[in-house]
């Protein structure tokens, strides 16, 4: 493996990923409105949508947040009547989650904007760039194994 040389701290990849990860979510901020969503809570209404009875740990594994994190988001998903939150009949310790007719709503809502600042952040970029920088992060998330 190639030894990387650095020329800043504010040159490694590491950092420009924060920074682009920063910039996205702003540039999200700004076009949701203070009182929308923000990305992760996106995310996480989304993989409620497409998954049958998910657990919160199964929502974890699957977005990559942490537990205490989830659980925070979960709760403020609740709290706003976006998500049902209720113990499973065949677990007691598992958590299952359901999106409410509001958190549909909210999720059809913010998904175009999603895509909007994925267009102004990606719009130098032609699209073979974007789809190799695509695979290329989900590389680096899942180790090489995508």
């Amino acid at each position: 493996m190639g030894k990387t040389t650095l020329h800043s701290t504010t040159d490694s990849v590491i950092h420009l990923l924060h920074r682009v990860g920063q910039v996205s979510e702003d540039m999200f901020t700004r076009l949701a409105g203070a009182d929308g969503l923000t990305t992760r809570q996106l995310v996480v209404l989304e993989i409620i949508q497409r998954t049958d009875k998910p657990s919160q740990t199964m929502v974890c594994n699957e977005s990559g947040i942490d537990r205490s994190t989830l659980a925070d988001i979960v709760r403020r998903l609740v709290s706003r009547g976006l998500v049902q939150r209720r113990r499973s009949r065949e677990d007691a310790r598992r958590n299952v989650l359901r999106l409410t007719e509001d958190g549909k709503q909210a999720l059809n809502q913010h998904l175009p904007i999603l895509a909007s600042v994925e267009t102004r952040a990606l719009a130098q970029f032609d699209n073979a760039e974007r789809e190799a920088m695509r695979s290329m992060l989900n590389r680096i998330i899942h180790g090489g194994t995508n």
